[in-house]
């Protein structure tokens, strides 16, 4: 996803990412997206853990619609595993190159390894 700067300062404030899920995971997930590229140095991982109960998100079992501003996300911005230079490696929202990663970093949500629940997606979209 790239585009036009003009257009990423209005989206970093108005922007949103949505999303269908359908989980019964009892912890935390991190959602979000990634800018840039490990080739050239400049990955950056966006991601914002979130529990049931926030941005629509509910691990009932049932298909929820999840819709959580931009500007939410990117203040948990960091450089992205292995990268080491934070003048490439920085938010760039004209260079979106995984426009959906969902994770589950322990050290972050404080989960435990060896989850195995089935977590459903669908109807990913950004919308302004």
């Amino acid at each position: 996803m790239w585009c036009k700067a003009s257009t990423r300062n209005n989206f970093a404030t108005t922007g949103r990412l949505n999303f269908s899920i359908k989980t019964t995971y009892a912890g935390k997930l991190e959602l979000g997206f990634l800018t840039g590229t490990t080739t050239a140095g400049s990955a950056y991982d966006v991601y914002l853990p979130i529990s049931s109960g926030e941005y629509g998100y509910v691990n009932d079992g049932q298909w929820h619609e999840v819709s959580i501003p931009i500007s939410a996300i990117t203040p948990r911005g960091a450089m992205a595993f292995g990268m080491t230079d934070p003048t490439k490696s920085k938010l760039d929202l004209t260079k979106v190159t995984n426009p959906f990663v969902i994770a589950d970093r322990y050290s972050v949500t404080g989960n435990g390894a060896g989850a195995t629940t089935k977590i459903y997606i669908d109807k990913i979209y950004w919308s302004k």
